[in-house]
């Protein structure tokens, strides 16, 4: 392996290269300092949340919070719970901290929509700690540093994902850092404000996607032309164990990533394609058995979407003699050779059931509002896609524009519309949007995965009027989430 030949007067300023059988490698460095500066930002971004929290009042809006402290024997008499991490037990939080105390193990059928394995794993790691989950006065602030820290370590992941991804686009060393550090910033503060702030779940799902894409970007090698490449049968296998393990731990812990799956779809298309094209340096024959790596890691994270989804929720609930005490979706299955394939999963029933998910329900008078919060990020993530797609064209991110898509499709025909500000953030597209069109200097070279062309006005109009939007909206629905105040 040798380093390849920079332009005289490139010096350290481009990014540097490895060559290895005449294929080229592309050497990932960092800037230390940028992640320096990640961590002090993200610490003092969470400090002004939390002073926020202090400010609003200890009366919420709901008093749900209260009832549920005196239930599970939560001691409300410390300065810090009483002023600030008390009120952090709103709207879904309160779920997750029952599931918590409760070994992960859901008492009511209602409470396996709150991923009983972020429950069990929050509780896992305080055990190992030495913690005394049923009698610890400072449980709320354990849970609350660990489900940080889980956020911290996404933002990280983030960085590194971000410089995997446009790392073959002939960026400059400084550029491509100052456009990975500019998306890790916006994932802290993000539209997720007050969510973010507590113990929800969206952080594990973020963090294992970002990892599960870190890998993928390192085994698979995306060409100019959109066509993909794998190296060696030793790249490949590790891309297809690998990546669906780590997205699989995002699908059971929110079943919405199970659109990571397209990934393997669109891989597959493309390395079918490649048998019959010569792509870069690799010749037909390297690639001809290539798409079978995709099928493998589709099947393997199919077979953990089926068995977190159907069977293990049918052996649960649907094995009663008392066929009457079974849930109404027990009794739609499909087939009896495979009875637990029912029409319905228990996630999706649970989901329509007790928040009235489904398609168009969603859709009435009284939801405006929510429709409205909706917006921004709705923009946004359109923008995002049309800009990858037609303005820069970054061939690695193919797959995540239209998932993106899909994702819109899903939020607002199907889903709580509102909650896209909650949970995009696992689809980072459009917070490379942003980092790009503000990275004025930024410039990719059509010779390798993108076409030059400047940000168009409109673009930086849109990231303006949507960033003065995300300062408004981060303090006061942070402020509004420890009211327990909608929007939920």
């Amino acid at each position: 392996m040798r380093a390849s030949n920079n332009k005289p007067g490139d010096g350290e300023s481009r990014i540097p290269t490895l060559t290895k059988n005449n294929v080229v490698y592309t050497k990932i460095r960092t800037k230390p300092k940028y992640l320096r500066t990640i961590t002090k930002i993200f610490i003092l971004v969470r400090l002004f949340q939390f002073v926020l929290v202090y400010l609003t009042p200890n009366k919420q809006f709901d008093t749900s919070t209260a009832i549920l402290l005196n239930e599970l024997n939560l001691d409300s008499s410390y300065w810090i719970n009483k002023n600030v991490l008390n009120k952090l037990l709103s709207w879904d939080s309160t779920f997750f901290i029952k599931n918590i105390i409760n070994s992960g193990n859901p008492v009511y059928e209602n409470e396996y929509a709150f991923s009983p394995l972020w429950c069990k794993f929050l509780r896992a790691v305080l055990s190992w700690s030495g913690s005394n989950i049923n009698d610890d006065p400072f449980l709320l602030l354990k849970l609350t540093i660990l489900a940080n820290f889980v956020q911290y370590l996404s933002a990280i992941s983030l960085y590194y994902l971000t410089l995997n991804v446009f790392k073959n686009t002939n960026m400059k060393f400084h550029d491509l850092n100052n456009l990975a550090f500019k998306s890790s910033l916006l994932y802290v503060v993000s539209s997720s404000a007050g969510f973010a702030l507590t113990f929800y779940s969206e952080g594990l799902s973020a963090l294992f996607t970002f990892l599960g894409l870190i890998f993928r970007s390192v085994y698979v090698i995306n060409y100019n032309n959109g066509m993909l490449g794998i190296h060696t049968w030793w790249d490949g296998l590790k891309y297809s164990i690998i990546t669906p393990l780590l997205f699989g731990v995002a699908v059971i812990n929110r079943p919405n990533c199970i659109l990571l799956g397209y990934i393997y779809i669109s891989d597959l298309m493309k390395l079918i394609s490649a048998k019959y094209l010569t792509t870069g340096n690799l010749t037909n024959n390297d690639n001809k058995h290539a798409f079978i790596y995709p099928l493998v890691g589709g099947f393997i994270l199919f077979m953990i979407f089926i068995k977190e989804m159907y069977y293990t929720p049918y052996v649960t609930f649907c094995s009663n003699i008392d066929k009457n005490s079974n849930s109404s979706w027990c009794s739609t299955s499909i087939t009896s050779y495979l009875p637990f394939i029912t029409k319905t999963n228990l996630y999706s029933y649970i989901q329509s059931e007790y928040w009235n998910v489904g398609l168009f329900k969603y859709w009435t008078l009284n939801n405006i509002p929510n429709f409205l919060f909706a917006i921004p990020n709705t923009v946004l993530c359109v923008c995002a896609c049309n800009y990858f797609e037609k303005k820069h064209v970054v061939k690695a991110l193919q797959p995540l524009i239209h998932i993106t898509k899909l994702f819109l499709l899903v939020v607002w025909f199907v889903a709580h519309t509102q909650i896209i500000n909650r949970i995009i953030n696992f689809i980072p597209l459009h917070l490379w949007y942003i980092a790009s069109v503000l990275s004025t200097k930024t410039r990719f070279s059509a010779s390798e995965n993108v076409l030059e062309y400047d940000p168009i006005k409109i673009d930086k109009y849109i990231i303006t009027i949507y960033l003065y939007w995300l300062i408004l909206w981060f303090p006061c629905q942070t402020v509004l989430f420890s009211a327990f105040l909608p929007p939920a």
